[in-house]
């Protein structure tokens, strides 16, 4: 990450002196630079720039344009991260109904949008509400892109936290199982992808009564 930052940086710098700061390409580079900034931690400098980037988007392309929707996206989950959940389930409801309109219900980043909704209404504590429509969620998006790649996978383990949050651990566990051994696949143990998934089905365990394997997994993610 901290590799990745400097060199964001760096193309940064290069890009303002060649396009200037109203550009798409410069544009596309603060994105990057605002996920670095949620990677350190720095919530709040992260929500700063992407809702800057946001709204100059707006200004130049419109609210429709796809360069606009994915900013929106962006500024969503820094709003997310900062804590702001209502604010962030309002601007993902906005994008999701625009990118219906623009790119289609079936469209990748519709469902993207769409997932992220639900985690909003699910951190603001609307749990039956997030638990139901991540079902139709992920259903949706098996029927539409199978159920073997990574998208599809990450659905799954959101599901798995909807239902546990809902109350029901029995099919949170059943399916942070499986979701955490399709994690461990494609990214191996290290990713963060994966360890947030492993301590999310440690919970599940421990909620299952299997005390010594949640402890074991709760200390190995811990430890990495």
């Amino acid at each position: 990450y901290s590799e990745a930052a400097e060199l964001n940086q760096r193309t940064l710098a290069l890009r303002l002196q060649v396009s200037g700061e109203e550009n798409e390409e410069t544009f596309a580079l603060q994105r990057n630079i605002t996920i670095d900034l949620r990677a350190q931690g720095d919530f709040a400098a992260a929500s700063k720039l992407s809702e800057e980037i946001y709204h100059k988007s707006k200004r130049m392309f419109g609210e429709d344009d796809p360069e606009t929707l994915n900013a929106a996206y962006q500024h969503a989950i820094s709003l997310r991260l900062a804590g702001a959940y209502r604010e962030a389930a309002e601007l993902d409801q906005d994008t999701l109904r625009r990118r219906i309109e623009v790119l289609g219900r079936d469209h990748v980043r519709t469902f993207g949008v769409n997932s992220s909704l639900i985690v909003d209404l699910r951190e603001a504590g609307d749990y039956g509400q997030a638990r139901v429509q991540q079902e139709r969620l992920t259903e949706n998006f098996y029927a539409r892109f199978g159920a073997d790649q990574s998208d599809a996978t990450t659905n799954t383990f959101l599901l798995s936290v909807a239902r546990r949050k809902d109350g029901d651990h029995p099919g949170a566990l059943s399916l942070s199982t499986e979701a955490l051994r399709r994690f461990r696949l494609f990214y191996g143990d290290d990713h963060s992808v994966t360890m947030g998934c492993a301590l999310a089905h440690s919970i599940d365990l421990r909620h299952s009564g299997d005390l010594a394997a949640a402890k074991k997994l709760g200390e190995e993610v811990f430890e990495r």
